[in-house]
Formats: structure tokens, sequence, C-alpha cells
């Protein structure tokens, strides 16, 4: 069964149910699936450290797990049976948000790290969020990324403004990358934790 009490993330990847296992106060979490709608669940995590999980993204076949604890990211070819990492080069940043199409693989950090693509899929990273309207100091955190071909949608959350009524906003690009445009058509300010 499934021995963490905090889920952070969930997806449908074929017949599988995958979810994302946290423990925020020991830092461990696990991958876990499921083979009959949810009623049992199994580790599904060869290859994988025992960290705390943050973010699952599925393009076809192929699943992705975030890890904003130890700033890595797996790729499972085999419905999360074995992983391995696709994070060669990505800065040492707390991955929040994870997007993948197949023009790419979308990273959203924490700690001012911003947006990071990698395109095709684990060759090397690249910053796509870097003075073109996406902010992006020490206190702006990426929370959840959404992703359609070279459009993407990126939810901030603006840490340190406590009393502020300007908590977080939604950003997109169509370029992807070159250039941001916060989405505030009679959205409240306030960090969104997934999009779908």
């Amino acid at each position: 069964g499934m021995s963490y009490k905090e889920i952070s993330a969930i997806c449908a990847l074929g017949p599988l149910l995958i979810a994302a296992g946290t423990n925020t106060y020991s830092n461990q979490g696990g991958i876990f699936a499921s083979r009959d709608s949810g009623r049992s669940w199994s580790e599904s995590d060869i290859g994988l450290p025992k960290v705390s999980f943050s973010t699952l993204a599925v393009m076809g076949t192929s699943l992705f797990a975030g890890c904003g604890s130890n700033a890595s990211i797996y790729w499972s070819s085999n419905f999360g049976t074995s992983w391995s990492t696709v994070d060669s080069g990505l800065p040492g940043v707390s991955v929040q948000g994870l997007a993948a199409t197949e023009d790419g693989l979308y990273v959203g950090a924490w700690w001012g790290g911003g947006v990071f693509v990698s395109s095709p899929i684990g060759s090397s990273w690249r910053s796509i969020s870097n003075s073109n309207g996406l902010p992006g100091d020490g206190w702006v955190y990426v929370q959840s990324l959404y992703a359609v071909g070279k459009t993407i949608i990126a939810s901030i959350y603006r840490a340190g403004r406590i009393v502020t009524p300007d908590l977080g906003g939604m950003y997109i690009t169509s370029d992807d990358g070159s250039s941001w445009h916060e989405i505030d058509d009679n959205l409240p300010h306030v960090p969104v934790y997934a999009m779908y």
C-alpha cells in the first residue's frame, strides 16, 4: 500500500494511476502505481531515491517525476517500472512544476529559478524566463506549469509578500519563452498549484 499521507501529484498513464507521495517532515517519499483504479497501490520506484516528489508529467507513454528537495527529474518509459535521470545540466533548483510536450520538457522552479526547457528531452537545459516578462527575482516561485506545443502557462507565487493582494499570477508565452505576458482578465492574484 501507499505509506505516505501526503500526495503532491497524481496522473493517469494508460491503464495506470500514478501518484507522487511525500513526507514533508522527513523529506522522504516515493512514486506509487495502481492498476485497479486506486483500490490498491504498490511502489513503482526502481532507480529512484527516497525523496519528496513534488510533481508529475505525462507525454505519450513517458512519465516524468520532479523532486523539489534534491533538484532532480526522473523519467520512465515503461509505466514507472524503472527510472533514469534527465536533469543533467539543470541548475540546482527546486523542481515544483513539470509539463511535457513533443517540443520539450518544461520545469518550473522555486527560489527564483524560473522556467527551463530541455529539447530534445534530456539533451540539455536552458532558461526561458530571464528578463522577458516573467518575474524572476529570488522571491518569485514558479508553482505549476501547463504546456501545449510551444505555448506555456506558468503560475507564480511571490513569497515574502504576506500583506499584499498580489501573491501570485498567471503568465503565458506562445513563443517558447521568448516573451511572457500576464493573464490578468478577472483572475485573482493568487498562486495556482496545479494545471491540467
